[in-house]
């Protein structure tokens, strides 16, 4: 009933939360280190990207925030966001691959496009019903560029691997490629493809594995001075 509810909320509110501002903390960490180095810039703003998703899933489902504003807009947009900074990362680090301009461009034009249609109509996301929303014609088009973004991204990891210069850059590509393939896999089930079959109930649960990759940042941060983090 409506106490069920109400506990529910709060388990989602807190859990969220709590992520949030683990992911903050590591965007911190991670800007600590300077902005001169470009990887560290845009996996600081993925960890600071994945705290506002956080946030947003949690207004979503507040009754409070809800009232406001259509916060499953801003969670699609971010959700969009993540894979294209994730792809931008894996063409700048450890080195700068020679077509990163033109793989880029090509991504950003296509995550404004898409932006454009998840604020403009029910192409991508439609009503909003409770804690449920109607999916619109266009979004496999949206699934498939967030699921291209990511794949994209472990191509180009793999590819910085077999050409890292050492074995402590090996190591350090190694953790970014294992914790990120295993945070954005388990993302993937409950926030893109269960609320396409027309499940909702488990939308939540996507931040959590963001976990995931920031256990393994911080390990490698710890023994192979990722983002040149020597000291926590």
């Amino acid at each position: 009933g409506i106490e069920n509810y109400l506990n529910m909320d709060t388990i989602i509110f807190s859990i969220l939360s709590v992520i949030a501002v683990t992911n903050i903390i590591l965007g911190v960490v991670i800007f600590s280190r300077g902005l001169k180095v470009f990887s560290n810039i845009i996996f600081g703003l993925i960890a600071l990207s994945s705290a506002i998703w956080c946030l947003a899933i949690v207004a979503f489902y507040s009754d409070s925030f809800s009232i406001f504003y259509d916060w499953i807009l801003i969670t699609h947009t971010i959700a969009l966001f993540i894979p294209l900074l994730f792809l931008t990362f894996s063409l700048s680090f450890p080195q700068i691959l020679d077509y990163r301009k033109k793989i880029i461009i090509g991504s950003l034009l296509v995550f404004i496009i898409l932006t454009y249609f998840i604020f403009s109509g029910d192409y991508i996301i439609g009503e909003t019903v409770g804690n449920t929303y109607h999916i619109g014609k266009a979004y496999p088009l949206y699934a498939l560029f967030v699921s291209a973004f990511f794949i994209s991204g472990f191509f180009f990891l793999i590819k910085q691997y077999l050409k890292a210069n050492d074995s402590i850059q090996r190591k350090q590509v190694e953790y970014v490629l294992i914790g990120s393939f295993a945070a954005s896999t388990l993302a993937i089930i409950p926030d893109l493809i269960l609320p396409y079959l027309g499940v909702f109930n488990f939308t939540w649960r996507g931040p959590i594995f963001t976990l995931i990759m920031v256990v393994f940042l911080f390990l490698a941060m710890l023994r192979y001075h990722l983002f040149e983090v020597k000291v926590i």
